[in-house]
């Protein structure tokens, strides 16, 4: 506050600066680059230990050397890493069609054929003179990843349409971009025993996933913009 001299001498008075100082930022921060056996493609995933790892992009592989380094960084003290998967240009994805649903695994690769699905239309809508949504359930047969996702609808204009939400939600299964639903899929039978994903007859699975060809350094450095 100002001062109000009272006598000759020395006055002091400071005066806030607008100037703020540079919060500190975690340099510990490491991305890794390469091929994994699965996991989302060409998007940056952030991993906070080894274990995060391993659910998003799989076990360790020998012919994929990334997941090694990645290993190695959180043994050595890393606490945060970026990994981005990079995917040959001729790796392709699984497909499955669940009952008139055209779906396909979320990235490329042979993980992807162990995706099983299954839907059925016991949704909130059953009792209606004209029901339109259905259930739709994901497991990873390896990871043992599952995921629900109920009351939904093929209708683009629903706020539970079935590709926005698999878009947003799911880290398993896409609606393909060039097979847009046409109409409210079947249901599959009940599992005669055990679990839904063990029983063939009632889900199906996704095949056609391919690794591709050895990843070259081009895959991994890509094109300048």
């Amino acid at each position: 506050m100002p001062v109000t001299p009272t006598y000759p001498g020395v006055y002091i008075e400071e005066i806030a600066s607008g100037v703020r100082t540079i919060s500190p930022v975690s340099t510990s921060l490491t991305a890794f680059v390469g091929g994994t056996p699965q996991g989302i493609a060409n998007e940056p995933i952030k991993c906070t230990s080894f274990a995060g790892f391993l659910r998003k992009f799989g076990a360790i592989d020998a012919r994929f050397p990334l997941g090694y380094a990645v290993s190695q960084y959180f043994l050595n003290g890393g606490s945060e890493a970026l990994i981005v998967r990079v995917t040959p240009p001729d790796a392709v994805k699984a497909q499955v069609n669940a009952n008139g649903l055209a779906l396909e695994v979320v990235s490329a690769g042979v993980w992807g054929n162990q995706v099983v699905v299954r839907t059925d239309l016991d949704t909130k809508d059953q009792n209606d003179d004209d029901p339109q949504l259905f259930n739709l359930f994901a497991y990873d047969l390896v990871s043992g990843t599952l995921e629900e996702f109920r009351n939904l609808s093929t209708d683009p204009d629903n706020a539970r349409y079935v590709a926005e939400i698999l878009e947003d939600e799911s880290v398993l299964i896409r609606v393909p971009a060039d097979q847009p639903p046409s109409g409210r899929p079947g249901a599959h039978g009940l599992p005669e025993k055990g679990d839904w994903f063990e029983d063939e007859g009632a889900r199906s699975k996704a095949e056609g996933g391919n690794d591709g060809s050895d990843l070259s350094d081009s895959d991994v450095l890509g094109n300048e913009l």
